[in-house]
């Protein structure tokens, strides 16, 4: 399974992350130092091999199809987004774009730093724009001083 079911903070709403730092081409070194997603149960060597194995799979062909399958299957109205993790590259983007607009009863939701880099910000407007996406821009006062990886 992909997909994760809740935590403290979302309850039991399904969600999906990815590993922190290399997954994070908009992050600044304040979010490098200070992201806890290098905390907590976050460093627990089974929630990083989990996200590991996240990637593996966001990277297949198949991708799309797989969590399309298991979010249905929760039948939750909601879906959280990169609880840790970001949007690396276009083509990861474009697959959730996929994804919600298969899934327009879904509301999916989350906060991101990769509107910082230009070779992302054009798709990531793209899904934020859908209809059932809430996509929020993740700052801190770096972001100015700090270009995109």
């Amino acid at each position: 399974m992909l997909i994760s079911r809740g935590n403290l903070k979302i309850g039991e709403l399904p969600s999906f992350s990815l590993p922190v730092i290399t997954t994070c081409p908009g992050m600044t070194p304040f979010c490098e130092r200070y992201c806890y997603g290098l905390k907590g149960n976050f460093n627990l060597q089974n929630v990083k091999d989990a996200n590991d194995r996240r990637l593996e799979a966001s990277l297949r062909n198949d991708f799309v199809d797989i969590v399309v399958k298991e979010i249905r299957q929760t039948k939750e109205p909601a879906f959280r987004l990169h609880v840790v993790g970001d949007f690396f590259i276009v083509e990861y983007v474009e697959k959730w774009i996929r994804i919600a607009t298969t899934l327009n009863n879904v509301i999916f939701f989350g906060s991101t730093r990769a509107w910082r880099c230009d070779f992302l910000s054009e798709v990531v407007k793209r899904f934020r724009d859908l209809d059932n996406v809430y996509l929020k821009a993740s700052t801190d006062l770096t972001d100015s001083v700090h270009p995109c990886v």
